[in-house]
């Protein structure tokens, strides 16, 4: 994501914050990139071969490169985040303020 994209991000959780009389910062918003949907670009590139004594995958060496390769392709297109001190303020009036 460009940093231009990020500064509109961010500007929108704290529009949210300031329309929901939540703390700025306690509003996260998560679009996954639209390339996740389509394919995971990710997985490919853990099978690196490390030489020792024969060349075996990163994935063999490291959990994180093996969860990588199992971790499902997200199922939403949008995620907000809410700090749970504000969840009961938050739950009913998102979509409103996302969708309208």
């Amino acid at each position: 994501m460009k940093l231009a994209e990020w500064e509109q991000l961010r500007k929108r959780e704290d529009e949210i914050c300031d329309k929901l009389s939540v703390p700025k910062g306690h509003i996260i918003i998560d679009i996954p990139k639209s390339e996740l949907m389509i394919s995971e670009p990710r997985i490919k590139r853990t099978q690196v071969k490390i030489k020792d004594k024969g060349l075996k995958p990163l994935s063999s060496y490291s959990p994180l490169a093996r969860a990588l390769q199992i971790r499902p392709i997200p199922d939403w297109e949008i995620m907000v985040a809410v700090d749970s001190a504000y969840i009961d303020k938050v739950e009913n009036r998102l979509d409103k303020i996302l969708f309208d």
